[in-house]
């Protein structure tokens, strides 16, 4: 990062991108308004997937704002987990890694008295999200579980279908 001295500033939001094109605000910071000696400001993100695009909008507090320049971070100790369910779901269940799988998974989907409404294996995923809709379009309303196993791990979601 460039050392300025700040004038009128707000905040800064930092914003992540898995593909550099679509980002999302993973925090924002009040700024120190006017300061000119350095401040140091810092961010971690517990997210962070094997790639990561970030930069900062800084804005001033007339409204008006700046753009960084992007960063491209690496995190090649990144271990295999699910970042996200989508909870609540309607037709389809995406379920994100933090890397593409090299290995099968499978998805089950059971009522809250354990009673299995849908099950899946998905050998050799070409994306770090996974797509299950088999069976969710035609659930009612109403709490499911979802069991996802991968690499010895199972992962369990309370979910709600809308």
């Amino acid at each position: 990062m460039d050392h300025f001295s700040e004038i009128n500033s707000k905040e800064f939001q930092i914003e992540r991108s898995d593909d550099g094109s679509n980002y999302r605000r993973l925090n924002s910071i009040p700024a120190a308004g006017n300061s000119s000696t350095t401040k140091t400001y810092s961010y971690l993100d517990i997210e962070a997937t094997a790639l990561n695009y970030y930069r900062l909008k800084m804005t001033d507090l007339d409204g008006s704002f700046k753009m960084s320049n992007v960063v491209i971070i690496k995190n090649t100790g990144a271990t295999q987990d699910i970042l996200y369910v989508t909870n609540p779901f309607a037709d389809q269940i995406n379920i994100r890694f933090k890397n593409v799988p090299k290995e099968k998974i499978s998805v089950r989907l059971m009522d809250m008295a354990g009673k299995i409404m849908g099950t899946g294996v998905i050998n050799s995923p070409l994306s770090s999200v996974i797509v299950f809709n088999d069976y969710s379009k035609s659930l009612s309303t109403g709490l499911y579980i979802l069991q996802v196993s991968y690499e010895g791990k199972m992962y369990s979601y309370k979910l709600l279908k809308q």
